[in-house]
């Protein structure tokens, strides 16, 4: 269903199935991250996610 508001705007559902599989995506997903990144201290974590947001920052000017 399109966004009366706004055309480019595509409402979609998952069935039921495609609830499952994410949901089973879940812990999988949860211990990569743990093995990835548990070893960081919260302040290497916050030093990431300060550096990800500049990225994320420089590339959004890039949209024009």
């Amino acid at each position: 269903m399109r966004c009366e508001k706004d055309r480019r705007v595509i409402y979609v559902a998952l069935a039921d199935k495609g609830t499952k599989t994410l949901a089973e995506l879940d812990e999988p997903l949860l211990a990569l991250h743990r093995q990835l990144l548990g070893h960081l201290s919260r302040a290497e974590l916050k030093e990431l996610i300060r550096l990800l947001e500049k990225v994320r920052g420089s590339l959004a000017g890039m949209d024009n």
